[in-house]
């Protein structure tokens, strides 16, 4: 991975490959702690595209999407060849790892079920999951 550094970003010009948003509700409870906390809560790849993709802060990406998607916000940005599917098995282990909304997990698991042709287990093998939780997933 090469090193990074702190760029202002536009939320709305980062990418994801969810759908699911919070309500505004929750949007503004988790934008207060995003305010908070100190450093980048956003970290993105910029890949060998120039698109900048979303690799953590899945919770602030979501808030300010909501709140205000032309937010500009300290990110941090590192320069990364990424493939698709790679990419979205590292943001599905994060989410795993950060305890991400469900909706996002499920969202996530389907996109590399239809994407990979591999089953849930290979799937969470990959990314840390409990297949038990998943099971019901054809």
């Amino acid at each position: 991975m090469n090193q990074g550094k702190m760029e202002q970003i536009a939320v709305k010009d980062i990418i994801v490959r969810h759908k699911y948003l919070p309500t505004k509700e929750t949007a503004a409870r988790r934008y207060s702690i995003f305010l908070k906390s100190e450093g980048p809560q956003i970290h993105v790849y910029r890949n060998q595209y120039g698109e900048l993709l979303l690799a953590k802060g899945i919770e602030a990406y979501n808030a300010l999407m909501v709140i205000d998607p032309n937010k500009r916000v300290s990110t941090f940005v590192v320069s990364e060849k990424v493939t698709e599917i790679d990419w979205t098995f590292q943001l599905l282990h994060y989410f795993f790892s950060e305890n991400a909304y469900f909706m996002l997990k499920y969202e996530y698991i389907m996109l590399l079920l239809n994407e990979t042709k591999r089953g849930v287990k290979k799937i969470c093998d990959r990314v840390g999951c409990t297949v038990r939780i998943y099971s019901n997933i054809k």
